[in-house]
């Protein structure tokens, strides 16, 4: 099996996982001081979650995929909002059962999520969103 990675794709991932991993930061902490202050744990999920969205979004439409503002930049918008919003429920649904039901540690397994979900959101962002047209 041979993969191939160019410079551009090499510098591409890894401005994705520097961006993922700021974004990661800001939803992790927003996450633990809400948690922390009493909040229920899947709704400070849900608002750490859309904050480091909208951060992300930016990220990598400027950074990480180099995309100008266009007039396709608002269907950009709304694929990502619909896939980050999936992505949501599907993890929201996967902590409720790590957490709530097999009582597993709530950070370690947002840390674990958060792991997973920032994978699948690189692919579906690079191939179906940013992608060039």
């Amino acid at each position: 099996m041979n993969i191939n990675i160019n410079d551009d794709q090499l510098k591409e991932t890894l401005k994705y996982i520097v961006c993922g991993g700021i974004t990661t930061a800001v939803n992790l902490a927003i996450f633990y001081v809400l948690t922390e202050m009493g909040i229920y744990y899947l709704l400070s999920n849900i608002i750490g979650y859309y904050i480091a969205v909208a951060i992300n979004f930016w990220m990598n439409q400027i950074y990480v995929f180099n995309k100008k503002a266009s007039a396709d930049a608002l269907g950009r918008l709304w694929k990502f909002a619909k896939l980050r919003t999936l992505s949501l429920i599907v993890d929201s649904i996967l902590f409720f059962l790590l957490v709530t039901i097999c009582g597993f540690p709530t950070y370690l397994c947002r840390i674990i999520l958060s792991i997973i979900i920032i994978t699948v959101n690189y692919f579906w962002s690079k191939y179906k969103i940013f992608k060039n047209t």
